[in-house]
């Protein structure tokens, strides 16, 4: 036993000596979403990755909670800097996502892990719209960008049109960034699908911020509707922001339900019909995928990002104009005239695209930067 016991104590010791071949991977971001937990949450079980997370607070928009654990662990940027420098070079990440251009001190960080030899990526989702800044970016981006970023990773086509205007190449440009836990969200199709034969839900949803360019022209379309215009309809949300308070929300029609955690959003895609984002400004969009996953029917804004990977008009919903009331209204009005068997054919069809990509090739994705560098 004595002999066990000192091998025991020799392998321990032959382990300690050996080199560290778990990934770091550093993350500087904004407001930690859910479609990046999902991807962390991967990394961790699929390579073991040891992951440090520099973010700032929570929001009270949207408090999505953030858990620690062993290879997970969160710096909130509103602490000490100096503190948080010293430990984000500690670490030795072997590659760097950074949200962005805008916050100079994550450039920095950045910049300073690049100088060391190491891939840093800048996480975009803006779309390219030709707008006079966007020109102005173009003009600053080799000297601000240049220097501190080896790659790009985007959502869909008309953000990598911008990364490649930026300067640059194809080989530098990820996709798929914006990628929820479909799994979750699958899960939710195939719980629900039987029960919506059966009875099929009268409801819209929209889950989101209360901001009136995501969601007040929803608002302003669906009150105006009567009563025989919504036959049986209600309006389900899901979120916090400034239009809480606005009298709309009042509207016998609406069931406002506050800011929900991913988990509690699941359940609410049982009882709802179809799933509605109408910002007249959206970048992507990601709940769209979340909706499409669940096996939503989908009534998507054309200024939605997503809506070209997620969203194909007449075949797993209807394409509108955010920024037209009045064609919201007209699209709210035709979704839900739709027979029981065609809704539940677009929520098959929007089932299809929505789990067409995953938290696992995400972070196979992020895993392929350091392999190849």
């Amino acid at each position: 036993m004595l002999a066990y016991q000192k091998l025991l104590v020799i392998l321990h010791c032959f382990l300690l000596l050996m080199p560290d071949t778990a990934p770091k991977i550093l993350f500087l971001a904004a407001h930690v979403q859910p479609f990046l937990l999902a991807g962390i949450n991967m990394l961790v079980k699929e390579y073991d990755a040891r992951v440090l997370v520099v973010c700032r607070p929570v929001s009270s928009i949207a408090p999505n909670q953030l858990s620690e654990s062993k290879n997970l662990t969160f710096l909130i940027k509103e602490d000490n800097i100096g503190e948080i420098e010293k430990r984000i070079f500690q670490f030795d990440a072997d590659v760097v996502w950074a949200a962005g251009w805008m916050d100079k001190t994550y450039l920095k960080w950045a910049k300073r892990y690049r100088q060391m030899g190491k891939p840093t990526v800048m996480a975009m989702d803006t779309q390219w719209k030709g707008h006079f800044r966007q020109y102005v970016n173009l003009v600053l981006a080799p000297f601000r960008l240049g220097p501190v970023y080896t790659h790009a990773w985007v959502p869909g086509f008309k953000q990598k049109i911008y990364a490649e205007k930026l300067g640059f190449k194809n080989s530098q440009i990820l996709s798929g960034l914006l990628t929820p836990d479909v799994e979750l969200f699958s899960r939710a199709y195939h719980a629900n699908n039987e029960a919506k034969q059966n009875v099929y839900p009268k409801a819209l949803l929209y889950i989101g911020e209360l901001q009136p360019h995501k969601f007040g022209n929803l608002l302003l379309a669906f009150t105006s509707l009567s009563e025989e215009e919504r036959n049986g309809w209600q309006l389900i949300v899901i979120g916090k922001g400034p239009l809480e308070t606005h009298p709309g929300m009042k509207n016998a029609g609406i069931d406002y339900r506050g800011f929900l955690q991913q988990t509690e959003l699941v359940r609410v895609f049982e009882e709802a019909g179809v799933f509605c984002l109408t910002s007249s400004n959206e970048a992507w969009g990601t709940v769209i995928q979340e909706a499409a996953a669940a096996g939503m029917p989908l009534l998507i804004s054309k200024q939605c990002g997503a809506h070209y990977s997620m969203l194909k008009d007449g075949h797993n919903g209807m394409l509108c104009d955010g920024e037209s009331v009045t064609d919201i209204k007209d699209k709210i009005k035709k979704m839900t005239a739709l027979p029981v068997s065609g809704l539940l054919t677009m929520g098959e069809r929007s089932h299809e695209l929505g789990i067409a990509t995953n938290p696992q090739m995400w972070a196979a994705t992020l895993m392929s930067v350091i392999k190849n560098n």
